[in-house]
C-alpha cells in the first residue's frame, strides 16, 4: 500500500516548470470564443440538457466511494429531476461542490500476467455520480464551442472528422513525398501519461487565453479545488492524496479539455514552421493530432529548431518526441533531437513506412493472418462437434 500511494503522490504532485513558458504557451496565438457562447455557457440548465447528461452515463459502472451508479440517476428520473436541475447548476457556479464529492477511489488494475512493479498496474479512477454528472453538462454545453476554438489540425471531438480523417492525411502526406521526391521526415510526438501531467495552472491559463468567461473559469477551478483520491487494494483504503497536476483521469470533461490543453502547442507548430503542402491543396499540413496522438511533417532541416522551441516551452503537458520516419528524399544523417530513425511507425494505430507499398502490405499482413487464426479455430471447432 505504502509503495503504491507514494507511486500516486508523485505522479499527481506538483510539476516544476517555467510559469514564464506556460504563459507564453498558454497565450500563443489562436481563437477565443465568440460572445454568442460566452452567453450561453452561463445560461440556466434545461431539464433537456440535464436529461441528455444523466443519460449519457454508461449502465452497469462501477460507482464512486458513495456507491451511487449511473443507473439511480436514471431509475429516480422523474421523481428528482427538478432537485437536479436545481441542485447541479449551484454545485457549479455557486462552487457547492464538497471535497467529499470531488474524491476518487483509485483501482491498481494488473498490465501483465505478473506484475511486479507499480509501474505493472493501470491506475484506474472512480469519481462520484453527482462530481461526473456536472462534467458531463458542461461536456455537453462546450463541445459545440469546439469548431471555433480548435486548431484545424486536430481531428478528435470536431464534428465532420474522425480518427480515419487523420490517418489518411498523414498517408497521403507520406505518399505525395513519395511520388514527388520530395523530402519529408515524419515526427511522431509522445505524451506522457498525458492526462495526469497537465499542469492545473496551465488549463486556467489556457481557458482564459481563449475566451471563457471568468464566472466559468471560476466554476473549473472549483471543480479541481482540493481535489484528493485514495488507493484501494483488496479493500483496504490508504490515505489522501492531493490531486495538484492532472486533468482528471475518468472525468468527463476531461476529453474536451485536453484538446484546448493541446491548441497552443498545435498553433505555435503551424505557424512557426514550414510545414508540407499536399499536391494543390490550399493549405499547408505541419501537423495532424487526434487527441494526444500527434504527428509533425518536416520539410526542411531548420524547422528541428523550431518544433525543438516549441516542445521545450510547451513542458506543462509533458511531450516528448520519440520516433522518427524519413520519407522521400529525407537525407537520415541529419539529427533530429537525438532521436532514432524508425523503418516503421505506428499513427494512430495505423503502420506508416518509408513507401505506402510496404506500409500497405505490412498492414493487411496483419489483418489476413488474424482472420486466418480465427477461421482455423473455428474450422477445428466444428469437427470437434
Amino acid at each position: 500500500m505504502d509503495t503504491f500511494s507514494a507511486c500516486m503522490k508523485q505522479k499527481y504532485g506538483p510539476t516544476q516548470v517555467n510559469e514564464d513558458c506556460v504563459r507564453r504557451m498558454a497565450g500563443a496565438g489562436h481563437r477565443r470564443l465568440s460572445e454568442n457562447w460566452k452567453e450561453r455557457l452561463n445560461m440556466p440548465l434545461t431539464t433537456e440538457e440535464l436529461q441528455r447528461a444523466v443519460n449519457k452515463g454508461g449502465e452497469n459502472k462501477a460507482p464512486g466511494r458513495d456507491g451511487i451508479g449511473t443507473d439511480f440517476f436514471k431509475a429516480t428520473w422523474r421523481a428528482f429531476k427538478d432537485d437536479m436541475l436545481e441542485l447541479f447548476p449551484r454545485m457549479f457556479f455557486e462552487r457547492k461542490v464538497t471535497e467529499q464529492q470531488k474524491r476518487g477511489v483509485i483501482l491498481c488494475i494488473p498490465k501483465t500476467a505478473q506484475p511486479t512493479y507499480p509501474t505493472d498496474f493501470r491506475p484506474t479512477t472512480l469519481l462520484n455520480n453527482d462530481y461526473k454528472a456536472i462534467a458531463r453538462i458542461l461536456e455537453n454545453q462546450m463541445r459545440p464551442a469546439l469548431v471555433e476554438l480548435i486548431h484545424p489540425s486536430q481531428y478528435c471531438g470536431v464534428h465532420g472528422k474522425s480518427i480515419f480523417d487523420a490517418g489518411a492525411t498523414v498517408r497521403d502526406a507520406i505518399t505525395y513525398a513519395e511520388v514527388a521526391s520530395i523530402p519529408l521526415c515524419v515526427l511522431s510526438l509522445d505524451f506522457k501519461e498525458v492526462f495526469e501531467k497537465i499542469l492545473q495552472a496551465y488549463l486556467f491559463n489556457t481557458l482564459k487565453s481563449h475566451g471563457f468567461s471568468d464566472a466559468f473559469i471560476e466554476g473549473i477551478k472549483h471543480m479541481y479545488a482540493n481535489a484528493t483520491s485514495v488507493v484501494q487494494i483488496n479493500g483496504h483504503i490508504s490515505g489522501l492524496i492531493p490531486i495538484r497536476s492532472s486533468v482528471r483521469q475518468g472525468w468527463p470533461l476531461s476529453t474536451t479539455l485536453f484538446p484546448l490543453c493541446l491548441n497552443p502547442l498545435l498553433h505555435r507548430l503551424d505557424q512557426q514552421h514550414n510545414g508540407f503542402r499536399i499536391q494543390q491543396r490550399q493549405h499547408k499540413t505541419a501537423v495532424v493530432a487526434y487527441a494526444d496522438d500527434v504527428t509533425i511533417l518536416v520539410t526542411a532541416p531548420e524547422d528541428i529548431s523550431v518544433i525543438r522551441n516549441a516542445i521545450q516551452c510547451n513542458e506543462a503537458t509533458s511531450a516528448v518526441l520519440n520516433q522518427a520516419l524519413a520519407v522521400g528524399t529525407w537525407d537520415t544523417k541529419l539529427q533530429v533531437l537525438d532521436i532514432r530513425y524508425a523503418d516503421e511507425i505506428k499513427v494512430l494505430s495505423f503502420s506508416m513506412q518509408k513507401t505506402i507499398a510496404r506500409a500497405g502490405k505490412s498492414s493487411w499482413t496483419r489483418i489476413t493472418n488474424v482472420v486466418k487464426i480465427q477461421a482455423r479455430e473455428a474450422y477445428s471447432r466444428d469437427r470437434g462437434l
